[in-house]
Order: structure tokens, then sequence, then C-alpha cells
């Protein structure tokens, strides 16, 4: 006698096929979030919160506060502007003990910014001063800072300075003796009377630069981009010269260096 199975063992079997044939697919993580979301408003809770935000709106304590915020951020805003000034001078002075407390030492000792940013070199997001859209505009950056008589000197290694973007900078009677400014931007400088004695100016750019009265002895311009013309006035001895200046490396060594006067600048 054969055993069939019951009806029900074979609804339980076509079960299990088709689990294995079409399992259940995975709810995503969004689906779910989903689901949380619309459960969440559908609960007293929410529509209670609902209803408090709604009648907040239309009390007159509210919509006061909001013009008092507003106008908290417009005082904000210009006491900050009023204050820029300010800020700029405090940060001027820390740029200056940053020189001042490496006088004499090798190395770069941060230097390099603190005077990149004394010059307000082009470029310089610190250039800028408000309103900000216009620079670099003259009426929306700061004027460079006189870098008269800085001094940067020290016994070789003297201050490392390489690629210091200074262009237009007002070096008049800097010391820079031992600077090591390779590749330096000297732009239209003025680095007239300057102390260079023993500096590395190798593939220096000095286009424009006034160098009457410079010192510029032991100094080295090999590649530097200057002319035998602004090399005229400034003092020549044991100097490494650019190649196709002809001008005597030595031709002042017979004399003692004497600062120009200013009248002849």
């Amino acid at each position: 006698m054969s055993i069939y199975p019951s009806e029900r063992h074979q609804k339980l079997q076509d079960q299990i096929r088709h689990l294995h044939t079409h399992p259940p697919k995975k709810q995503s993580a969004f689906q779910g979030w989903r689901s949380f979301i619309n459960w969440w408003e559908s609960t007293k809770v929410e529509k209670g919160l609902d209803q408090l935000a709604h009648d907040l709106e239309n009390l007159g304590i509210v919509k006061l506060l909001e013009i008092a915020g507003s106008i908290s951020l417009i005082i904000v805003f210009i006491t900050y502007i009023g204050s820029e000034k300010h800020r700029r001078d405090a940060e001027v002075m820390a740029a200056w003990q940053t020189i001042t407390s490496a006088t004499g030492q090798s190395g770069s000792g941060g230097r390099i910014l603190a005077l990149e940013f004394l010059n307000a070199s082009p470029g310089a997001n610190w250039r800028r001063k408000f309103p900000w859209f216009c620079a670099p505009h003259p009426t929306c950056t700061w004027e460079s800072q006189s870098l008269a008589a800085v001094n940067l000197g020290a016994e070789e290694p003297g201050a490392y300075l390489v690629e210091i973007q200074l262009p237009g900078a007002f070096l008049r009677g800097a010391n820079l003796q031992g600077a090591i400014l390779r590749g330096a931007n000297l732009q239209d400088a003025t680095l007239f009377n300057a102390n260079l004695q023993g500096a590395i100016l190798r593939g220096a750019q000095l286009q424009g630069a006034q160098l009457q009265g410079a010192y510029l002895a032991k100094t080295n311009l090999k590649d530097a981009k200057v002319t035998a013309e602004q090399l005229d006035q400034a003092h020549l001895c044991q100097t490494i010269l650019p190649a196709k200046i002809p001008l005597d490396p030595d031709r002042d060594c017979q004399m003692d260096w004497q600062p120009m006067a200013l009248e002849n600048q």
C-alpha cells in the first residue's frame, strides 16, 4: 500500500522550494529610515511638537527675538570690520618680533613669511582688506611696510631666505650680510646702500632693483637677472658676476665701502 504525503506536508515542501528559488529581498537602510520617519510623523508626540512650533511662529516675542538676532549679527560684522586695522597692526608687530628675535641666526626662523607679510607681497591672502572683493585694487590691499635698515645679517651661513618673494621691497640700508637669497624675487626692490657682503643671490630676480651704493663684496650673483648699469655704482670686490657682465669683479677692492649720500639716490 503506497503512502502519499498529506496535503499539509505537500504545502510545506512547496514553501521550502519557493524560499530556495525566491529568497526574500533585504530592506535597504534608506527604506528602513523612511519607514521610521513615516511612523514618527503619525505619533502624537510629533503632532504635538508640530503644533507647538506653529503656535510659536505666531508669537510676537519670537519675532522680536529673530529681529534682535539679526541686529546682533550686524553689530558683530561692523565690529569685526571696524577692528580690522587694529588686528593688522597687531600682526605687523608680531612679524617684526619674529624678525628681531632671529637676528644673527642662520636658518629661516619664520622670517620668510614675516618679511613677505610686511611687504604685502602680491598674491598673498594677507594683502587683502575690506572690501576684499576688489583686490588687488589699492583700495582693497594693505600698503607695504618699509623694510629699511632691517637687520638680517649673520656670519655664514646667514639667514635662509631662498626664493623669498619681495618685489618692490624698500630695503634701503638693510643688512643682508651672508643671507642665502638664491632664487629670490627682488624685482624693483630698493637696495640702496644695502650690505650684501657674502650673500648668495644666485639666480635671483633683480630686474629694476636699485643697487646704488650696495656692498657686494664676495657676493654670488651667478645667473642673477641684473644688468651692468644696475651694478655701475655698487661696490664690487671678489664678486661673482653673471656671465656677459662686462665689469671687473674686483673693481672696488682698493677702496673702503662708504654708503652713498641719500641725495645721490
